[in-house]
């Protein structure tokens, strides 16, 4: 046997195995955890503020899409074809769509919500309302449902498959191109935009504290109440660097799953047009 083909038969098999074992218990676990925590969010006194709106938001969606798994897993596991059939084909693709837009999207919204709570922290009051964040909420859930309905119809299912109608293939890949970039490239160019320049004004809030500090303990000579004298609210900085940590998390993990889904995509119009 040819070397490549032994290690082309070495990936088969242990691809194979990760998604057998991997995905359910990616399922579970994540579905779970997203779970608990949007009952924490709404059952304590975080439901309170606007940045729990956003990350329960998110929760739900990013369980939306791991439950969407669980039917092509099943049809891969020769369980059930229900993947394949006509109506729910279309409708699983179509939820991943949706809810990949939504959580790229929501992530940009809780973004833009600690952006302006820490570098315009008078204004933070009047502008993250739990008010007003719901309504975003609501406003970037009915546009994602909006923007990918095409998946709708580009989406057909065959004997064992849920692929692309070929009667569609220029309407489709155009659509690819917006969906790009209206999911992963601007969300992401903002995020990334968004975050250098929090860092940046939480470096700079920093370092005005501290020199206020210095000055008031050469002026007062009590250090520990010039301390309590100037400083940001430890509570808002536990935020700032919690949502910090999400969006960043947000690209890393991101970057190589739509590349993955571009090469794929580009693999199939390859695949068909040959």
């Amino acid at each position: 046997m040819p070397l490549n083909s032994h290690f082309d038969m070495m990936a088969v098999y242990i691809a194979n195995g990760l998604y057998l074992y991997y995905t359910p218990a990616l399922i579970l676990l994540g579905s779970v955890g997203n779970l608990l925590s949007v009952y924490v969010f709404y059952n304590s006194k975080l439901r309170l503020q606007s940045t729990s709106q956003y990350l329960s938001a998110l929760a739900i969606s990013d369980t939306i899409f791991l439950l969407q798994l669980i039917p092509p897993w099943l049809s891969a596991m020769q369980i059930t074809a229900l993947f394949y059939k006509v109506g729910f084909c279309q409708i699983f693709v179509y939820l991943s769509y949706v809810t990949c837009c939504s959580s790229a999207w929501l992530v940009v919204a809780f973004t833009v919500e600690r952006f302006v709570a820490v570098l315009y922290p008078l204004r933070r009051n009047a502008w993250c309302t739990v008010r007003r964040a719901r309504h975003v909420i609501i406003g970037l859930s009915l546009a994602a449902l909006v923007m990918n309905l095409p998946v709708l119809r580009f989406t057909v299912p065959f004997q064992n498959d849920c692929n692309l109608d070929r009667s569609y293939l220029e309407q489709a890949a155009s659509f690819n191109v917006v969906d790009t970039i209206v999911s992963f490239t601007v969300p992401l160019s903002l995020i990334v935009l968004l975050n250098v320049w929090i860092i940046t004004g939480v470096c700079r809030l920093e370092s005005t504290r501290h020199q206020l500090m210095k000055v008031q303990r050469l002026a007062l000579g009590d250090r520990s109440r010039a301390s309590r004298l100037v400083g940001c609210p430890r509570s808002q900085q536990r935020v700032t660097r919690m949502l910090l940590i999400v969006s960043s998390v947000f690209v890393f993990l991101n970057l190589p799953a739509y590349a993955l889904r571009i090469l794929a995509y580009t693999y199939n119009l390859v695949s068909i047009f040959s």
